[in-house]
């Protein structure tokens, strides 16, 4: 005795959420008894036990399995044939945000910027439209302006920043360096060099607003002073009692050596808040000129280089 071999699906398995009913084919012997299941997914509307069914589906977009079993008139069962059924939704909802000034595109190429509740409607393949409904969020407008306008400062100066703004959440200044709040309205800035200092405000949709000021920097540097004579403390005379350079707060770079009349060196230092007292090797030197050598480089890039005697009494 043989057994029914399996059948031949006909027709699409792809339906739209709101026609999810279809009627199913399959070929099989004469005189066969067809079992249909789906797998709880669907109601078998009429046609169980027929090659011939027809099944409403669960409105929910997924995938299902429909299987057939065949069993023919002998009281043989064949194989068991199944199908992939996908339910599909084209009814979309979607809510967009947008910033004051921007616009979205729908699906249709319409654009839109404000806000609404937008519907399209788009023809499918499958005979079943689809509709999208777009909910557009404009927000309110940000702004932020900073009160003071561009300016120059003195080398060393500083200077208030103020910022009024509208429709904010936080702010936040950029870049942060030298300034006494980076997240206040209000800071105050005290820029080494040429500085562009901008003021970003931001809401709850990260909209965002900036306002930007140039502060630069004049770099007038008094004359360095280097002095001619000092008395170690031991001499009596603390007003004058190590050897310094003043007027350095424009020095960027320096770097200055002290020798002995015999061309030893005694002393050198890298740091303008250095100072030499007089001692070499730990013990205080006597009494007599010494030379000093001097090599700075400025903050407006200005090279001085100096040479000259410096007498140590005591």
């Amino acid at each position: 005795m043989l057994c029914s071999h399996l059948h031949t699906w006909s027709q699409s398995d792809t339906l739209c959420i709101d026609n999810t009913t279809n009627t199913y084919h399959v070929i099989g012997s004469e005189g066969s008894v067809f079992q249909w299941n789906t797998s709880g997914n669907g109601v078998i509307n009429f046609g169980q036990g027929t090659p011939s069914v027809n099944i409403t589906w669960n409105n929910n977009p997924g995938i299902y399995t429909l299987s057939v079993t065949e069993t023919n008139a002998n009281g043989c069962s064949g194989f068991t044939q199944t199908l992939s059924i996908e339910v599909v939704n084209y009814n979309i909802q979607h809510t967009i945000q947008l910033c004051a000034g921007e616009s979205h595109t729908l699906p249709n190429g319409t654009s839109v910027n404000e806000s609404g509740t937008y519907v399209t409607t788009i023809p499918t393949t499958l005979d079943c439209d689809s509709v999208i409904t777009t909910i557009v969020s404009v927000s309110q407008p940000i702004s932020v302006q900073i009160i003071q306008q561009d300016t120059t400062l003195l080398n060393g100066a500083s200077i208030p920043l103020d910022a009024i703004a509208n429709g904010y959440q936080t702010v936040l200044w950029n870049p942060s360096d030298n300034l006494s709040c980076e997240n206040c309205l209000s800071t105050t800035a005290s820029p080494s060099s040429l500085t562009t200092y901008c003021i970003t405000a931001t809401n709850e949709f990260n909209c965002m607003a900036t306002d930007c000021i140039t502060l630069d920097i004049d770099t007038i540097c008094q004359e360095i002073f280097i002095p001619t004579v000092f008395a170690p403390s031991e001499g009596g005379h603390a007003e004058n009692d190590c050897f310094r350079i003043y007027g350095g707060y424009c020095i960027e770079e320096i770097k200055w050596i002290v020798y002995s009349r015999w061309g030893e060196k005694v002393f050198e230092s890298s740091s303008i808040d250095d100072c030499w007292n007089g001692v070499f090797r730990e013990q205080p030197l006597n009494t007599g000129t010494y030379v000093y050598h001097v090599n700075a480089t400025l903050i407006n890039g200005d090279i001085i280089k100096r040479q000259g005697n410096i007498t140590l009494m005591r």
